[in-house]
């Protein structure tokens, strides 16, 4: 099996906490963001899909990579949110920029923005609190040379994370709606977790270590 170690894996997101999250999961890979690399790539996320604007994100910067002169690269994208089941799975692929949609902006809000769009949505309809899941698509392509010849990897993953959401927030960790979300199993806030425990169950862990599988298996 080729060593993990060597292989650069460049995530495309700007956002510092799924850039962590990504390198603590992916541990055994050498993963780099654009920052990282002086890369900026931000399209425009189109699908009606997660896994269709997770692709939409990772093309745009392998041809970003590609017009920079890179040869060999691998290209991580995701893209995650949260469908609330009493708000009839919104915001879903709008989670990052809930409070800005019915503004017509389509830059992402902030997350204090985003989820105080949530408890203005759940108590319009006079509840506190709903079911809930965490959705993550993501993709890894690219071409890496093994056994001293390229080939083209396209590999996909999903996972969810099933909870509860309420209008109230507690724990400093995470981000987005971690300090709404209470994992179900649990009694506490996902943002009440720690980074380890958190990476046992999210969406996200689940769905990068089922493509980690994935690309080992390609590795061998």
């Amino acid at each position: 099996m080729q060593d993990k170690s060597q292989l650069k894996i460049i995530a495309a997101s700007g956002n510092e906490g799924k850039i962590a999250e990504i390198k603590q999961i992916l541990r055994d890979f050498e993963v780099v963001s654009m920052k990282e690399i002086g890369i900026c790539v931000d399209p425009q996320e189109s699908a009606d899909n997660f896994l269709g604007n997770a692709l939409i994100k990772a093309t745009a910067l392998q041809d970003s990579l590609i017009e920079h002169g890179y040869e060999e690269f691998l290209v991580l994208a995701d893209d995650s949110g949260i469908c609330i089941e009493a708000l009839d799975d919104e915001p879903g692929i709008f989670s990052a920029r809930y409070a800005n949609i019915e503004k017509g902006i389509l830059e992402n809000a902030s997350d204090e923005e985003n989820r105080a769009c949530v408890v203005e949505r759940l108590h319009a309809r006079n509840i506190s609190s709903s079911l809930a899941r965490f959705v993550a698509c993501v993709v890894l392509i690219g071409r890496v040379r093994l056994r001293d010849e390229m080939i083209d990897l396209n590999l996909q993953a999903s996972g969810e994370c099933r909870g509860v959401i309420y209008d109230n927030e507690k724990g400093e960790n995470g981000f987005g709606y971690d300090s709404m979300f209470q994992p179900e199993g649990y009694n506490v806030r996902m943002a009440e977790l720690d980074s380890e425990e958190k990476n046992l169950i999210s969406h996200r862990a689940k769905a990068l270590r089922a493509l980690s599988l994935e690309l080992d298996s390609k590795l061998k």
